[in-house]
């Protein structure tokens, strides 16, 4: 599982095998231009474990919207 930021401070939670996969999977779903992308880092089992199943695939921004 990964975290993808992007410049306008959003940040998707994507399961993917790895980060390119992660920025492939999320311009698929339109979410995000390769302009837009930060960083990504890769979540350990145990955190990913802590994340609520509705919030992966979800994007999030900065004003909590």
């Amino acid at each position: 599982m990964w975290w993808v930021s992007f410049s306008d401070g959003t940040v998707l939670i994507i399961e993917a095998s790895s980060l390119p996969h992660a920025r492939l999977l999320a311009r698929m779903d339109q979410i995000g231009r390769n302009s837009q992308f930060v960083n990504g880092h890769l979540l350990s089992p145990e955190l990913a474990a802590l994340i609520p199943d509705d919030f992966i695939g979800r994007l999030f921004s900065r004003d909590g919207c």
